[in-house]
């Protein structure tokens, strides 16, 4: 008996026993089709504790905005502790909106089809610009990828080989077999080390333009996620928005191991999620997510962030600023206000007095030119981009140019906690922070692809701000092709490095740190910094062989540790 039979029975012993488990009413309420009437019915009649009875249920789509919804909800709790979501559609599965004091336990999700397809290179062009890759058995088709998230692992050691591509286009051959055509920038690049035989990932996808995101948390506040587990999503696994206090328990996220599949396939999974594990933005008051993990996710582990506005025009006190998207305005009367300069020359920190809509409220011609010629801001060019005005007055006079960003501090996730949580070998970074008054402690990452623990602010994505009072405490880290910890700010044209007081009062202690790529720490623009009690310990070899570091001339022999918060 080969190993795919010996996989296939045991995936289907596993099915039977858990069928068997269930009693007459469980199997009743296990039905699939019923468990949104099930849900509903016990809401309907008051019920603020409601038990889902364990099974694994199968639910397509009852639109194109998710699998499950709770809106309107205070003072429940679902337990959902030996219950299995399959979403049978690559959509959102949950989202929670304008719900108080709510809590989800237990649950775990999973896709069928899964939101990524996996094969194997066989054959490429000799510049390595062109791929011929054939699916494994088990995984979507070629009907339904796309050329999204297209990445690169290693048969042996299942980690990533390469960066990730971005694809000029996909040439479907078969049913089972692709040929992709990287964009041009990468002709020549000396990081395409791939070779024929390597494993690659791809997105896919049985639902356009669905609602992304496994769960989706928006204007709500004190919620509990307790012991929820991701295997897979179309985008981020845990997404929240304009949120306040939540909290994250135990969270698990990670690549589905063959023996418990829920489908036999030719080839282990290499991917979670195809994106962010764990990503809040324009939060009044941060989450905590403590004891959770994440790995093989698509981008970040962790990420906390507000959002900028571009400023288009000064008049002493008043800003003529363009929103971010579709007219999405989150700076309010009262709120503390800072400001990028676009030369780089500093951040400036006031309070907003009155913000209104421009009489002028669309965005004129000539600033539409001017977005257009900042070559390096792929977002900004979006028809729903930058297209409102608004007027925006603050409490003393600002000497910000146009071009310079504007956010309230307000709203990026102050006083977010970190603690007792476990990374690993994401394609991006670690845990990337832009919020105030945040602790990240205790924590575990392990090969992250880019910085294993950073703040700095990504004007490209309209991802802010700047850091203060933060404390990085206790952490183990061993690093992969970025720094271990990396602190920092560039002008909107990444030029120069910000002087100090970019970043205000940052404490760095008592990490632990192995690394192999120097250096290992990277900190500037900081005013306020305690770097004290770090250890660190040079690797052997690099996490990921073969490899060549990109970030600001990294090499084995840089001094270990950098950092100038004064003369930048």
């Amino acid at each position: 008996m080969n190993m795919k039979h010996k996989t296939i029975i045991a995936l289907c012993a596993a099915f039977f026993a858990a069928a068997l488990s269930l009693n007459a009413e469980d199997t009743k309420a296990a039905d699939s089709a019923n468990l949104r009437d099930f849900i509903s019915a016990k809401l309907a009649a008051g019920q603020k504790q409601i038990k889902i009875p364990a099974g694994v249920y199968r639910l397509g789509m009852a639109d194109r905005a998710a699998i499950l919804k709770f809106e309107n909800l205070e003072d429940v709790s679902i337990d959902a502790r030996g219950v299995e979501l399959i979403c049978l559609n690559t959509i959102r599965a949950i989202a929670i909106r304008n719900c108080k004091n709510f809590k989800l336990e237990g649950l775990t999700i999973d896709y069928d089809p899964l939101t990524f397809s996996q094969g194997k290179i066989v054959w490429m062009s000799d510049d390595k610009m062109q791929h011929e890759i054939e699916l494994f058995e088990g995984y979507p088709t070629t009907e339904s990828i796309s050329d999204e998230k297209y990445e690169i692992f290693t048969p042996d050691t299942r980690i990533l080989r390469t960066m990730s591509y971005y694809l000029e286009k996909i040439e479907v051959l078969s049913p089972t077999r692709f040929k992709i055509y990287k964009k041009s920038h990468f002709k020549g690049n000396p990081e395409q080390v791939e070779r024929v035989g390597d494993l690659i990932v791809i997105n896919a996808r049985n639902v356009k333009n669905a609602a992304p995101h496994g769960i989706t948390i928006e204007n709500s506040e004190n919620i509990v996620m307790d012991s929820v587990t991701l295997y897979a999503s179309n985008c981020f696994g845990f997404y929240e928005a304009y949120c306040k206090n939540n909290l994250y328990k135990n969270c698990k996220i990670d690549r589905r191991p063959a023996a418990i599949d829920i489908a036999p396939r030719a080839s282990a999974r290499l991917r979670s999620m195809s994106a962010d594990a764990y990503h809040c933005r324009f939060t009044n008051k941060g989450p905590t997510y403590d004891g959770c993990s994440a790995f093989f996710m698509g981008d970040d582990a962790v990420a906390v962030s507000g959002g900028y506005h571009l400023i288009s025009k000064v008049d002493g006190k008043k800003l003529r600023v363009l929103a971010r998207h579709n007219g999405s305005m989150d700076i309010a009367a009262g709120d503390d206000i800072e400001i990028l300069y676009f030369d780089g020359s500093k951040v400036e920190r006031a309070k907003a007095v009155k913000v209104s809509r421009a009489a002028d409220k669309n965005a004129t011609a000539e600033e539409k030119d001017w977005i257009k010629g900042v070559k390096r801001w792929p977002l900004f060019e979006k028809p729903t981009t930058l297209t409102e005005a608004f007027d925006v007055e603050l409490d003393a006079p600002t000497a910000a140019m146009l071009g310079s960003m504007i956010i309230s501090s307000n709203q990026t996730g102050e006083g977010y906690k970190v603690i007792n949580c476990r990374f690993g070998f994401a394609r991006a970074r670690g845990i990337i922070v832009k919020a105030p008054n945040g602790l990240i402690k205790n924590n575990t990452l392990e090969g992250i692809w880019l910085d294993s623990i950073t703040m700095h602010p990504e004007w490209y994505w309209f991802g802010g701000g700047h850091s203060k009072s933060v404390v990085v405490e206790g952490n183990k880290i061993i690093a992969g092709m970025h720094p271990a910890i990396s602190i920092y700010s560039n002008d909107i044209r990444a030029k120069v490095f910000l002087p100090a007081g970019a970043h205000q009062n940052i404490v760095v202690k008592n990490n632990d740190i192995s690394y192999y790529y120097a250096p290992a720490v990277f900190i500037t623009s900081v005013d306020g910094l305690t770097y004290e009690g770090n250890t660190l310990h040079k690797l052997e070899a690099p996490v990921y062989a073969g490899r060549v570091a990109k970030f600001l001339g990294q090499s084995k022999d840089e001094p270990e540790i950098f950092i100038n918060c004064i003369n930048n």
